[in-house]
């Protein structure tokens, strides 16, 4: 028995803060007599851990004839047991959604084909796919319950609690994931009926003696958002949220790039927003299709790419597969996905990228008490996150957040319903709603000293779409009207002083501005307003009222200049733009330093930090590099 916990910096196991290795190991497609062998080759990778969905249609092929151990590969108990000899925890996700490329994503073919009025409906009364369900249908739900109850009997003996190696037990897979992907709206009302759905499902385990602690994954870093309700409903005590997160599931993108990094960074820091410490459930070690390949450089700049974000455990998906049951195939009788342990037991080159992921996190393990440098901070609210209140976040992401993570000031994303810090400057990108008390909120962190930078505009609604201007009120933002530049004719502004091209001004102030109010954003001919700004009590606030996509450095240094008026102080300043840094503060004193060359050719760049100490990387092409820098008096 292991006792697995968490914080919001990491994992522990029996009180050591550990990194979770894990891998994703189907007992139900892996030759029994090969399981054994698996389990040791994932150890020597440095595997602490094994995760298994628990397939409701391998286990109930015919409705009420639930099978388990009438054949080796349905013996979850003799698998189990066997996890628990090889000195492994384990992950079990018993749904009643496994996705994994099984016919109806893991449902019971029966259910499906025999239960049509239990389809997820769009407006018009069809259904939105085949193999999306309506939560709340109550067949669905009488169904599932049926099934869950039998998953509870066969993991409760072997939960750490009763001796065994279940360290977490997964509630459904993915939730919202394959309705959204499918079309449907993200609403908060969708939303909130997943996370009572979730809440439904962790009744029922913990009535059938399975008391957790339970876990889910987030199905992608878009939308990591939309679980603000779920952690409400569940909390952070007994219940861990994780991410899923993938380069690749063919035929393109073939390899990890700058952008997969900024996607991480966005997941683990919503993951620490909501108080849990970064896990992805799912980070992948092969794909779906048989091309383009996942290869061997790819994958350990993958890894290395999510623990530069701040990732602090992580599950290979999948470690190694096998065959399909009969009339369970959704994508290939074998199922081999490329895995690091091909379906055939032999190995993948890419095995060698777990053992040296592994060795690199057996030689760091300070990092598992470290958290992200940053300067500024991303505000975020969960509805507008989650696309279900009015936001740019395309901008968001892609203008403001990309054109940061150029410059010495390294962003965070904070969810503001979740609380944020005083100290450092907070950016609002394209936030069109805000409930009224986050708006007082910010006003107040303003007023108490904050700075802040608003582009384009003050959130003007609330969260329903009711007039609410209650943080623009209280920071006395000047007066200024929609426009609409016409960039191809006139292509260039002035911003902080740079002529900068790429700029999309969507405000225009009236002139003169407000006595003590400078611009900040001009035409080039100085004589439009597009940017001011002004002290505000203690503090200061910028409304930068344009919006750009990431193309030029130019509008890096634009984003940088007006953040660092607001106080934001210096982390890392990387010489080559195109090679992001991350940078954390270890307890030993160090400054780790990542430096990521996601580019097909070799890159070097030299980091220089707050203290002036400065590192050169010569990195490969798809490489990491990571080194620790020591300030000497």
């Amino acid at each position: 028995m292991k006792d697995l916990s968490f914080d919001e910096l990491s994992l522990t196991v029996d009180g050591k803060r550990t990194f979770l290795i894990s891998g994703e190991f189907h007992y139900f497609r892996v030759p029994h007599d090969d399981w054994r062998r698996r389990l040791r080759l994932l150890k020597d990778v440095g595997g602490n851990c094994v995760a298994t969905y628990i397939p409701w249609c391998v286990h109930e092929p015919e409705e009420g004839r639930i099978l388990f151990g009438d054949r080796p590969e349905r013996n979850l108990d003799a698998f189990l047991s066997m996890v628990k000899e090889e000195g492994l925890m384990a992950i079990v996700r018993p749904g009643p959604y496994q996705y994994s490329e099984l016919l109806y994503a893991g449902l019971p073919q029966w259910l499906m084909e025999g239960h049509p009025e239990i389809a997820f409906k769009k407006e018009d009364g069809t259904p939105l796919s085949a193999y999306a369900v309506d939560f709340g249908h109550p067949v669905f739900l009488e169904k599932a319950r049926r099934w869950m109850k039998a998953a509870a009997d066969a993991i409760r003996p072997h939960l750490a609690e009763n001796g065994g190696p279940v360290a977490l037990v997964q509630l459904d897979n993915e939730l919202l994931g394959l309705h959204v992907w499918s079309g449907a709206p993200m609403t908060r009302a969708f939303a909130e009926q997943g996370a009572e759905y979730l809440d439904t499902l962790r009744g029922w385990l913990e009535e059938d003696g399975v008391h957790g602690p339970f876990c889910h994954n987030a199905g992608s870093s878009d939308i990591a958002g939309c679980y603000a309700p779920c952690v409400r409903r569940l909390g952070t005590s007994n219940f861990l949220l994780g991410y899923d997160h993938y380069y690749t599931l063919n035929p393109t993108p073939e390899s990890p790039s700058t952008e997969y990094f900024h996607k991480a960074i966005h997941a683990c820091d919503l993951m620490r927003a909501y108080g849990f410490p970064p896990v992805g459930f799912e980070i992948q070690s092969g794909t779906i299709g048989d091309f383009a390949p996942v290869l061997k450089a790819d994958l350990l700049a993958c890894h290395m790419a999510n623990l530069a974000a701040g990732l602090r455990g992580i599950n290979y998906y999948i470690f190694t597969g096998g065959p399909n049951f009969p009339g369970t195939e959704a994508t290939a009788d074998i199922y081999d996905y490329g895995a690091p342990v091909h379906a055939d037991g032999s190995l993948n080159e890419t095995y060698d990228s777990l053992m040296a992921f592994g060795k690199f996190l057996a030689s760091h393990p300070g990092l598992l008490e470290s958290v992200r440098e940053t300067s500024v901070q991303i505000g975020l609210e969960w509805p507008n996150e989650a696309g279900c209140a009015p936001a740019d976040k395309a901008f968001m992401h892609n203008g403001m957040f990309y054109s940061l993570m150029q410059t010495p000031f390294h962003p965070q994303f904070v969810m503001l319903d979740h609380g944020f810090d005083p100290t450092k400057p907070l950016v609002l990108a394209g936030v069109e709603a805000m409930s009224a008390e986050t708006q007082r909120k910010v006003a107040d962190f303003v007023l108490a000293g904050g700075g802040l930078l608003v582009a384009p505009d003050f959130p003007r609604t609330d969260l329903d779409g009711n007039p609410c201007s209650i943080l623009a009120d209280a920071v006395g933002a000047p007066a200024a009207a929609a426009c609409d530049v016409d960039t191809q004719r006139r292509p260039v502004c002035v911003a902080e002083g740079l002529r900068v091209f790429g700029v999309k001004p969507l405000r225009r102030f009236e002139t003169p501005l407000k006595a003590g109010a400078e611009a900040t954003l001009l035409s080039a001919d100085g004589a439009d307003v597009y940017g001011c700004r002004w002290q505000c009590g203690a503090g200061r606030v910028s409304q930068f009222g344009a919006k750009w996509k990431a193309h030029f450095f130019p509008q890096a240094e634009m984003a940088g200049r007006l953040v660092e008026w607001l106080g934001a102080k210096t982390v890392a300043t990387s010489s080559n733009l195109n090679v992001p840094v991350a940078a954390y503060r270890l307890g030993s004193g160090a400054t780790g330093v990542f430096a990521l060359n996601l580019h097909s050719s070799p890159q070097t760049t030299v980091v220089t930090l707050a203290s002036g100490k400065s590192h050169e990387f010569r990195l490969g092409a798809m490489e990491v590099g990571y080194a620790e820098l020591r300030y000497q008096k």
